[in-house]
């Protein structure tokens, strides 16, 4: 008898170490993601930055070329 609960107990521990392998799995793939999108909007603001910045040096080219 106490080596049937024993056995109880060793496959309830089985299926709870599954449970939470499976739970951090699945984090660790929407961490993955957000990552992903993060690294993706952090390019399409560096690419935007620099037109921007582009934009901003012809407009003081023109303004300066306007004053002379």
């Amino acid at each position: 008898e106490e080596i049937a609960e024993i056995h109880a107990q060793v496959v309830l521990l089985k299926v709870e170490h599954e449970k939470e392998r499976e739970q951090w799995l699945d984090e660790k793939n929407r961490v993955v993601r957000y990552q992903k999108q993060l690294q993706l909007n952090y390019i399409q603001m560096q690419r935007k930055n620099v037109t921007l910045e582009t934009e901003v040096q012809q407009l003081t080219l023109e303004l300066e070329n306007r004053d002379m």
